[in-house]
Formats: structure tokens, sequence, C-alpha cells
């Protein structure tokens, strides 16, 4: 049965755009399911920076503005990973500054949780869809509870910080209110020890979440995605870390956290 899995943070910036595209690449590759993402953030969408090459006409914004079905919205990405190819379905939101001023009004119409939900089961369906990943906007809000509220599996991304610590906690509570059968964390951006920072947080959240891996602060990945974004690269090339540093620490916790999530 297809999965929806939706990534949530209470704040920005914590990566969970960047967790959410390596993590698809890591579930297709290893599975051979046929894994889909779709970007809800129409606000500050930024999925686009890490999968360039493609010329697009229509985004999210263009299916709940009734002007293309969710399918035409939607992209393949192909990869080749050690004598091992698999893609990637993904449906972005808009980076178009016009786009960008009126999605309020789009997340507004009383149309949106029909079109959502409409939209998710026939992405599913149209494209084969084995697992839906969901990149969620920031914060508590009704644009970001409709997905959460329709999926199978919530990732909450959060910092090693304490005010993370204490969101996700009331995050934790709207989704158990939510009945989403399986909450799990990642904590990304850590600087401690890995054992010691996963049994504090079991500590720390009481069997509320189940925790899916400890991501280091990486300079590796800082220092490859930024030239990526600033060039004017036409190539349908990967700006996916973990499909061109299959072998780096970073690249390897995520292939665990990958199985975790999937399990």
């Amino acid at each position: 049965m297809p999965k929806i899995i939706s990534f949530y943070s209470f704040r920005d910036g914590t990566g969970k755009s960047t967790i959410v595209a390596n993590l698809a690449a890591a579930i297709a590759r290893k599975t051979k399911y046929k894994v889909g993402i779709i970007e809800t953030n129409l606000s500050s969408p930024g999925l686009h920076y890490l999968f360039p090459g493609q010329e697009r006409l229509d985004y999210l914004n263009h299916y709940l503005k009734k002007e293309c079905s969710i399918s035409k919205a939607a992209y393949k990405f192909d990869f080749q990973m050690e004598n091992q190819s698999f893609n990637i379905d993904l449906i972005p939101a808009s980076p178009k500054m016009g786009d960008i001023a009126q999605s309020l009004n789009l997340e507004l119409d009383n149309q949106y949780p029909k079109y959502i939900y409409d939209g998710f089961n026939t992405v599913i369906e149209n494209l084969n869809i084995d697992y839906l990943l969901v990149d969620c906007p920031a914060g508590i809000r009704e644009q970001t509870l409709l997905p959460i509220s329709i999926s199978n599996t919530i990732v909450i991304v959060l910092r090693p910080d304490i005010q993370d610590l204490q969101e996700t906690t009331m995050s934790l509570e709207i989704a158990e209110k939510l009945s989403i059968p399986k909450k799990m964390l990642i904590m990304n951006q850590a600087v401690n020890n890995e054992e010691e920072l996963t049994t504090e947080l079991h500590k720390f959240f009481h069997r509320q979440a189940t925790v899916a891996g400890i991501l280091p602060t990486s300079e590796k990945i800082i220092q490859f995605s930024i030239p990526k974004q600033l060039q004017n690269n036409k190539k349908n090339t990967s700006s996916l870390f973990y499909v061109e540093n299959p072998e780096d620490p970073w690249s390897k916790k995520i292939e665990k956290i990958a199985n975790k999530i999937i399990a």
C-alpha cells in the first residue's frame, strides 16, 4: 500500500528540504520503490535548487489554480549511482515571484484542502508511487496540518537547541491529536556525540516518537550546495549530496534513516 510521509519543522532553516531530497534518493536507490516528492511550501519554495536542469512550465501552484493537472506538474529525474539507475518524481512549488505573491490567496481558497487531498491521491495512482514524501511549510498553520493529517508518518526535523526541543514537543502533541500512526525525529546540524544525543532525545520525548537518526554538521554539504545554486547550469546534473558522495559518512547516515522510515 502506498505511503505518505510528511516532513515538518517548527522553524525554517533546519535543512528539511535537503534531507527530504536526499532521503528520497536513498529510498529509491536501495529499495527500488517508486518515490515521489511534493513541495507544499508555496511561500518559500526550495526544492527546485536541488533538482536543476529541466525547464518547467507547471508547478503545484498552477494545479491549485486549476490551470493544469497535478500530473502535468510532475517532473521525472533520472539518477545513476555505481551502476544503479533509479528515478524520482518531483512536484515542486513555483519559485517565480508572481506565483509566490499569490500563494496566500491559494492557501486561503476554501477548495485548497480538497485539491491537496485529491492531488496526493491522483499522483500516487497516476505515477504508481509507493512512497510520497511531502516537504511541508514550517510552523503550525492549516496549510501545514492538512498534508500531515493525511500522512502515514510524520518526520519532524529539529536542531540541537532548547527552543527546537520545546517546539517539537508541541508538534508531537498535535500529531497525536491528528492520529498520525508513526512519528519520527531527525536531529540535524548536530555537533555532539551521536549516541549521547540519541539517548537524550529518547529521554526527552518519552516514547512520543522514534529517533530516526542524528545528522552531523557537515562543511562538505555547505561547500557542495552553494556553487550548485549559483551556477547557471542547464544540464540535468544532480545537486543531491547523497548521489554524488555515496560513501561519505553523512550519506551513510541518510541510508540508515531511510531504512528506519520505511521499516
